[in-house]
């Protein structure tokens, strides 16, 4: 494996030598990801999506979109057991679009979708960003990121012309912790928390990672259990920030979101509806295939740091119970991303804990393993494998021939 890794990094060393490496990284990143989940790009045009036999779920979607483009704060008028009924409080993309200077619905989806497609290369180029900060290891930094490229996170802005808008807030809560303004730290940690509630859990990731990383002393001030700095402020008013506005929108405008097992929100719903078990299970397994070794192992290795253990751990189960009480299992899970992202963190100040001396060449193998293994994404009751070959390498076939 090591002569492997060598090979590989002389090969890539052109992508990490220069002023603009990270933009070189970003490119092969998203190719990747593009040629690998293979975007119906053609969803996002009326003519050829009216052709398609789910052409109406799409369409109820992309219209419920368009109504909280045009009035963001109105009730929800859709079936309690859609997903459009579940937008409500989701209204930062709305918002970004409503911005721009198109109307009709199509427009205004591929908006959308293009702002997902951004949201993707903010995150590669944020993943490098916060791991440079503390290696200062251009290699490490890249395969990080790589890392990211080969799992359902990296998919998710790129094949999602069903415009759930997950990646736009993976997209804000990897700036939240690459910025070191505070009032930006804030404001981009209330921007993911509207645009999906789940983002809420991510938040108490980001500020895991923010806990281990922080080097900063002061202003210190002593809380039971916990120190507390000026730094923790964002983090600490963005929560009750969104609880205050979300109670005030509601009051206002008499927003909500629908729960109940009529609305497809419920405690293990997918358990007490049927879905097989080896399904849930193949769902939370592949969603980071090899890479939940590194984030148990980052688990263990925080045991020491209750309370930061406790957040951790309590974050993670909880999207996973959350995960299983709705009907999109992968998409709820996802929005742990940053557990890996402490991973590397902590496999970085500690790489001789597993016995391997270049954090690189460890995070190395880690791609090495996911390249090879399938992505599969599980919503509702069918497997949508976003394949690594077998789409590609018909395409190409086709495109050569």
């Amino acid at each position: 494996m090591e002569n492997i890794y060598r090979a590989f990094e002389k090969l890539f060393s052109p992508f990490i030598t220069g002023n603009y490496w990270k933009f070189k990284v970003v490119v092969v990143a998203t190719l990747y990801c593009i040629l690998t989940s293979m975007p119906k790009y053609q969803d996002l045009f009326e003519s050829s999506l009216s052709q398609q036999t789910y052409y109406i779920k799409y369409l109820e979607n992309f219209e419920a979109l368009n109504d909280q483009i045009e009035n963001p704060f109105e009730p929800n008028k859709f079936h309690i057991s859609s997903h459009s009924s579940k937008l409500s409080f989701r209204f930062v993309p709305a918002l970004l679009v409503k911005a721009l200077p198109i109307h009709d619905l199509y427009s205004r989806m591929l908006a959308l979708y293009i702002l997902n497609n951004l949201a993707g290369i903010i995150c590669f180029l944020c993943l490098m960003t916060i791991t440079y900060r503390y290696s200062k290891n251009r290699l490490f930094s890249a395969l990080v990121a790589l890392n990211f490229a080969v799992l359902y996170f990296g998919k998710s802005f790129f094949h999602d012309t069903s415009l759930w808008n997950d990646g736009i807030a993976f997209a804000f809560l990897l700036l939240s912790i690459t910025t070191r303004n505070r009032l930006l730290t804030f404001l981009f940690l209330l921007a993911a928390f509207f645009t999906d509630e789940r983002a809420l859990f991510g938040g108490v990731l980001v500020y895991v990672y923010f806990k281990l990383t922080d080097k900063d002393t002061n202003y210190p001030h002593r809380f039971p259990f916990i120190s507390i700095s000026v730094n923790d402020l964002p983090y600490i008013l963005s929560f009750v920030g969104y609880g205050i506005i979300r109670l005030s929108l509601k009051d206002f405008f008499r927003m909500e979101t629908p729960i109940g097992w009529d609305s497809g929100v419920a405690l293990f719903l997918r358990l007490r509806k049927g879905y097989p078990l080896k399904l849930n299970f193949l769902a939370i397994i592949t969603l980071y295939k090899f890479a939940w070794i590194p984030i148990l192992w980052s688990m263990w290795a925080l045991r020491t740091k209750k309370i930061v253990l406790m957040m951790a751990l309590s974050s993670l189960l909880a999207l996973i119970v959350i995960s299983l009480s709705v009907e999109d299992i992968t998409r709820t899970i996802i929005y742990s991303f940053m557990t890996l992202v402490t991973a590397f963190y902590i496999f970085h100040e500690n790489p001789t804990l597993l016995k391997i001396k270049e954090p690189a060449y460890g995070a190395f193998i880690l791609l090495f393993a996911n390249f090879c293994f399938p992505t599969v994404a599980v919503v509702s009751n069918f497997i949508d494998v976003i394949p690594y070959f077998t789409k590609f390498v018909s395409a190409f076939s086709i495109w050569i021939i």
